[in-house]
């Protein structure tokens, strides 16, 4: 039940962005990409909701990307994928693990706002949109029963996009992007334990579960999440229409189910590979 709640919200979630998008004037200048990458993906997780212990897996996630780049904008809309089982700090005990969901739909928005002349840098500033979902079922050797925790939320934050073209290199481009959120609305963000939620227990099964379910979040802001995401990519076509792009990107947040208490605390450190169409 809580699995199709989450997949649901999340669904319903990333329509949102359809209403914010809105790309420049075309002109002769712009150009449409489109990326997809894989590589590798390192997740590391502490739920104290769950277990003071730290989780640790590596997986090859899907990235899809499109990204707009005109005259004075930059614009982008990103899905991210990934599903895989982590082990607990205590190697010994290797019947327990947590299989791991993470997923992210992100729009991002840059107006030019500087050119750093004698460097060839630009400079854009704008702002970021994520839904987000990290799900996560906890298994034990001593317990039948798997328990489920994770976050899911909607941000709004400030983007900062640095752009540079190498010289002497066709197309060639240098990217670093950060990302911080600045208001968060929280679904499902009111644990006590692994069984003990006030949502959970004020929801009335004879109504909508998923529209209770959506009502009852939060909406938090540093005092609760503390959350990055830094990018560093570098483009070279290899054609007119096709190029390869290497990237690193980090994720990391911190954020209290209760009061300033039990704390999820995650890191998702990526080295990608990825293929580029131009139109």
């Amino acid at each position: 039940m809580i699995r199709k709640i989450i997949i649901a919200i999340f669904i319903i979630e990333s329509f949102f962005i359809t209403g914010i998008f809105a790309q420049d004037s075309l002109n002769n200048n712009s150009k449409n990409l489109f990326i997809i990458s894989t590589g590798y993906s390192k997740h590391i997780i502490r739920d104290d909701v769950i277990s003071p212990l730290i989780y640790k897996g590596a997986n090859a996630p899907l990235l899809l990307n499109y990204r707009y780049i005109g005259n004075k904008s930059r614009q982008a809309v990103t899905f991210y994928y990934d599903n895989l089982e982590l082990k607990p700090s205590n190697t010994s005990n290797t019947s327990s693990y947590a299989l791991n969901t993470n997923t992210f739909l992100e729009y991002t928005y840059n107006r030019k706002i500087y050119t750093f002349n004698k460097l060839d840098v630009n400079c854009f500033l704008g702002g970021n949109f994520l839904a987000f979902v990290n799900y996560r079922d906890y298994h034990f050797s001593n317990s039948t029963i798997s328990y489920f925790s994770g976050e899911l939320m909607t941000n709004l934050g400030i983007n900062l996009f640095l752009e540079k073209n190498l010289k002497g290199k066709k197309d060639g481009y240098l990217y670093f992007n950060i990302n911080m959120p600045l208001v968060a609305y929280v679904i499902l963000n009111d644990r006590y334990n692994a069984n003990v939620s006030q949502t959970y227990e004020e929801i009335d099964l004879n109504e909508n579960v998923y529209t209770q379910v959506l009502t009852k979040g939060n909406v938090v802001t540093l005092n609760k999440l503390i959350e990055f995401q830094t990018e560093l990519s570098y483009s070279l076509f290899l054609s007119k229409h096709v190029g390869l792009e290497i990237k690193h990107k980090f994720h990391f947040y911190s954020f209290s189910q209760y009061q300033d208490l039990l704390r999820a605390k995650y890191v998702n450190n990526q080295f990608l590979i990825g293929l580029i169409i131009k139109i």
